[in-house]
């Protein structure tokens, strides 16, 4: 592999960023591994050898623990990282570098504590096949960081994972990734695909989150782009079948096929998303809850707004607010939309708390007895005009009513839509997650 190195005058780079390697074969393994000749034959060698804020490569491959796994908190781990460094393929092909639990390790834990902030990254591999078994969180991916840090997670994919509970009263979190309680940090999670995970228990199917994934806390910026999250589990209390999280913005992402598969009380919701947060220009469909749960596509107890802007979540089911449910289990818990819509879900679009206050404005969807007290204007209540609802194809047709009907916000200057084109084509944005373009577009070059 060619390595560019760009030196600026006046500049030493320390040794602490030197590179560590781990390949599957034609290398002759030497500590530290720091070249592609003498590279580890499986990742935790390389890491144990790596210093902080350095990077280790990993050729392609598939890597399974070593023979003597580290445990942590009862599970093992293919990886333990327990400083900050950045963990990267060397292909930037994430289908042909594999972090195997063979069904019975955990795929990564990163266990770090530091009173100043670190970085930590981890970049185009792909997670499989692992479990947090015996213990309930974090099948695929684990972060344990009680200090002040910051971690990128791109260009992965987390697949075939699981968080499991053995206890029937304790829950499990994140079948694909977990972050813990704790800390003060700022996590991304970019251009990831979240697909097959589960959170469940071994004692019932309840008592679950987040079966894509948890981020289970008030603290930090965390922010989630270019995701597709689809066919993820979760049970009850909280469910999240897709993603359960406080994250402050999830934007430019797919949400579908995912569902929470069991009902115990009224806080049990969220097919593909449970959480508070900004959802920005995301798609949601065919998520479902079962039994008689609600929040097919999106549901939120916890106290605080909920925003959606440019959003699209049609065909979604669940007993109440197929699309959209807020439980209202406080007065703060309010919903904010603009500029989406929220279409052809069963049983009801949208369900709201009757006490709350909401604020629905530029949207397109069809009111019920269940909506409780709504504030807003401009919104539309025909049929959106899909381009091919069944052939689920959700751009707008030349003749919808949501074309140039929305209302522009700040963001969407420098901002695009889920098919990654300017967010306002034609001096006013259009409602849903993608703008459209019209037949004949001529472009002017400057």
């Amino acid at each position: 592999m060619a390595v560019l190195l760009v030196f600026h005058a006046g500049c030493i780079l320390p040794s602490a960023f030197a590179d560590y390697y781990a390949a599957q074969n034609g290398q002759t393994p030497s500590a530290p591994y720091t070249s592609w000749a003498s590279a580890a034959n499986n990742i935790q060698d390389a890491v144990n050898a790596a210093t902080s804020n350095s990077t280790v490569w990993v050729g392609a491959g598939r890597y399974t623990a070593p023979s003597a796994p580290t445990n942590y908190g009862g599970a093992t781990n293919v990886v333990f990282i327990y400083r900050p460094i950045t963990l990267r393929s060397s292909n930037s092909v994430p289908e042909s570098t594999i972090i195997d639990g063979e069904g019975k390790n955990r795929g990564i834990t990163w266990l770090y504590s530091s009173t100043s902030t670190n970085n930590c990254a981890l970049d185009g591999l792909t997670i499989s096949n692992c479990t947090s078994y015996p213990t309930n969180v974090g099948g695929g991916l684990m972060f344990a960081i009680p200090g002040t840090w910051t971690c990128t997670v791109r260009n992965c994919i987390f697949t075939d994972n699981l968080a499991v509970s053995t206890n029937g009263t304790i829950l499990s979190y994140g079948g694909g990734i977990f972050v813990s309680y704790t800390g003060n940090f700022g996590l991304d999670i970019s251009n990831c695909v979240i697909r097959n995970n589960r959170a469940t228990n071994t004692v019932t199917a309840a008592n679950a989150r987040g079966g894509g994934f948890d981020i289970y806390t008030y603290n930090g910026l965390n922010y989630i782009y270019g995701c597709l999250v689809e066919n993820n589990e979760a049970g009850h209390e909280g469910g999240g079948g897709g993603v359960h999280s406080r994250a402050k913005t999830i934007d430019n992402c797919t949400f579908r096929n995912n569902r929470t598969t069991v009902y115990l009380n009224a806080m049990s919701g969220g097919g593909g998303y449970f959480g508070i947060g900004t959802i920005r220009n995301c798609l949601f469909y065919n998520n479902y809850v079962a039994s008689s749960a609600g929040g097919g596509g999106i549901f939120n107890d916890r106290a605080g707004t909920l925003y959606i802007y440019n959003c699209t979540i049609v065909s979604n089911r669940a007993a109440s607010g197929g699309g959209i449910k807020i439980r209202a289990n406080t007065a703060d818990d309010l919903l904010q939309m603009d500029n989406s819509i929220v279409y052809s879900n069963s049983v009801d679009d949208i369900s709201l708390g009757a006490t709350n206050i909401n604020l629905i404005s530029f949207s397109c969807f069809v009111s019920n007895a269940n909506m409780g007290v709504v504030n807003g204007a401009y919104n539309v209540t025909n049929n959106p005009r899909l381009a091919d609802f069944t052939g689920r194809n959700y751009h707008l047709n030349q003749d919808s009513p949501c074309l140039n009907a929305g209302t522009n916000q700040d963001w969407m200057s420098s901002g695009i839509d889920l098919d990654e084109r300017a967010r306002i084509r034609y001096g006013i944005v259009d409602m849903g997650a993608y703008e459209h373009v019209y037949d004949g577009t001529v472009y002017m070059l400057r």
